[in-house]
C-alpha cells in the first residue's frame, strides 16, 4: 500500500515537479461543517489530512481552510495513472437498453433514453443514477425520458470552458436544443436539481413543468449542507439514506467494484468537487432570480435528508412562486431510491395535473 501523503507538504511545495493542475485552485477557503480526517483514493492510496490548514468554523461560520487543489489534482492523476488502457473506454455504471451518444457543440454526451410520450429530461445527482433508472417505470410510461450524463461524469466529455454548475446549465440548454425538445418536463435530483433550477431561471419558455428532488443550490439559513467530500465512502453512503433496510436493491451500493468502476466513481467525485467546492454546493445568487420562474414546480424532499436539509426544500418552495413542497417522512437524500412508491406517486400525480 502506498504511504499516506502529507497535504501540508504538498501545499508548501506545490509538488516536486511543476505541472499544470487538472483542477482550478480555489481562490479562497470554503466553508464546511466537519474537520477532514483522511481521504481514501482507492487501491491503498490515502491522503492524510492531519495538517494545520484547518480552522474550526464554529457557530460564527469561520472558514475551514484546506488545500483541496492538492487533493483533487493528486487524486485525478492517481485515477488516471491506475486505469488500464483497455478499461479507459468503459463509459458508465448504468447500462440501459437505449444508451446512445449525442454530440453537443462538438462534445459527446452519453444519453439514456426510454419510454414514449412527450419529452422529459432527467438530470442525475453527483453520484449518478444509483438504482433508479428513469428510462423505465412510471415516468417512462407517460413520457419519453432523456437521461444524460453530465459533462465530466461517466461517458460525457467535459468542455475545457466548463467549470461551474451555471456552465453545466448552459451546456444542458444546448443539449435540449440539439435534441429538439419542445414543451418538456425538467426533473433533477441533488446536483441535477441545482442544474435544473439554474436552467429554469435562465430560460423557462420551453419547460412545461419542473421537479426538484432534494436539490442542492441554495444555502440553508439555519442548518448546514453536510460535508460529503472529505469523508469516507461508508460515511457518505450512510448520509444518503435514512433507513437502508427500506431501499430496494441496497446491495448495489455495498457491492465490490471492479477497478474500472472504482476509477469511474473517483473521476465523478473529482468532477463534482470541481463544480461544487467553492461556494460549497450552492450558488449565492440563485435565490435572487428564482422568483422569475413561473412554471408549475414540484419540490420533493426526504424529510430526514442528512446531506441537504429539508430547510432547503422549504426555501425552494418559498422562492419559486408556483411551487409545491412534498416532503417524504422517514426518508433521506434519495427518495426515488429509498421511497420509490411514495416518490413515484407524488411525481406522477403532479405531472398528470400539468396542462
Amino acid at each position: 500500500a502506498a504511504s499516506p501523503v502529507s497535504v501540508a507538504h504538498l501545499a508548501r511545495s506545490r509538488l516536486a515537479t511543476p505541472v499544470p493542475p487538472l483542477l482550478p485552485r480555489p481562490r479562497t477557503p470554503r466553508e464546511g461543517p466537519h474537520p477532514p480526517q483522511a481521504v481514501d483514493l482507492g487501491r491503498g492510496s490515502q491522503l492524510d489530512i492531519h495538517i494545520g490548514l484547518y480552522q474550526n468554523r464554529g457557530a460564527e461560520r469561520q472558514p475551514q481552510i484546506i488545500d483541496w487543489w492538492s487533493y483533487t489534482t493528486i487524486g485525478y492523476r492517481f485515477a488516471a495513472a491506475n486505469t488500464p488502457k483497455d478499461e479507459e473506454q468503459i463509459m458508465t455504471l448504468l447500462k440501459t437498453d437505449n444508451q446512445m451518444t449525442v454530440k453537443v457543440s462538438g462534445h459527446e454526451v452519453e444519453m439514456h433514453k426510454g419510454g414514449s410520450g412527450p419529452p422529459l429530461l432527467f438530470l442525475h445527482g453527483g453520484e449518478g443514477f444509483g438504482t433508479y433508472d428513469p428510462t423505465t417505470g412510471p415516468l417512462a410510461e407517460r413520457f419519453t425520458v432523456y437521461a444524460p450524463s453530465h459533462p465530466g461524469f461517466f461517458g460525457t466529455q467535459r468542455p475545457e470552458w466548463l467549470y461551474t454548475v451555471t456552465d453545466v446549465a448552459h451546456f444542458t440548454h444546448d443539449l435540449v436544443a440539439t435534441l429538439g425538445l419542445d414543451g418538456y418536463v425538467l426533473v433533477g435530483h441533488s446536483l441535477g436539481g441545482w442544474i435544473a433550477a439554474e436552467m429554469a431561471a435562465m430560460d423557462q419558455h420551453n419547460i412545461k413543468g419542473l421537479v426538484l428532488v432534494d436539490a442542492a443550490g441554495v444555502r440553508p439559513e439555519k442548518g448546514e449542507i453536510t460535508e460529503v467530500f472529505m469523508v469516507s465512502d461508508e460515511t457518505r453512503l450512510k448520509l444518503g439514506f435514512h433507513d437502508p433496510s427500506q431501499v430496494p436493491d441496497y446491495e448495489y451500493f455495498t457491492a465490490e467494484r471492479t477497478p474500472a468502476e472504482a476509477n469511474i466513481i473517483h473521476s465523478n467525485k473529482v468532477m463534482l468537487s470541481r463544480l461544487c467546492w467553492k461556494p460549497y454546493l450552492h450558488n449565492p445568487s440563485l435565490p435572487h432570480y428564482l422568483g422569475g420562474v413561473k412554471i408549475p414546480t414540484l419540490v420533493v424532499w426526504g424529510k430526514q435528508d442528512a446531506i441537504v436539509p429539508v430547510e432547503c426544500g422549504e426555501m425552494y418552495a418559498k422562492f419559486l412562486p408556483n411551487a409545491t413542497l412534498k416532503s417524504i417522512d422517514n426518508c433521506g437524500h434519495r427518495p426515488q431510491m429509498e421511497k420509490p412508491k411514495v416518490f413515484n406517486d407524488a411525481v406522477t400525480a403532479f405531472l398528470d395535473g400539468l396542462k
